[in-house]
């Protein structure tokens, strides 16, 4: 599952050689990851921009939520991409 996290998070399954600090954005630039806390709102799961290796996780009320959340994100089947 920490594959497939990291696979819908940046765009590839595997850390680059330099580690973490090696990732780079969409043009190439150095570009760290990064999880960035929203507001929690019923039926919201993260949001992630792989382009900016960010993950836009909402503040889950409990563990057992934000283990939903992520089980959710990472077991879809369908990969969408959106320009908002």
């Amino acid at each position: 599952d920490r594959a497939k996290l990291l696979q819908f998070t940046t765009g590839s399954s595997r850390v680059p050689i330099q580690g973490f600090k090696g990732l780079t954005s969409y043009d190439g630039r150095l570009c760290p990851f990064s999880l960035h806390g929203v507001p929690y709102e019923y039926g919201i799961f993260p949001k992630v921009h792989s382009c900016f290796n960010r993950i836009d996780l909402p503040i889950y009320p409990s563990r057992a939520l934000l283990a939903e959340g992520l089980f959710v994100l990472v077991n879809i089947q369908c990969m969408a991409f959106t320009m908002a």
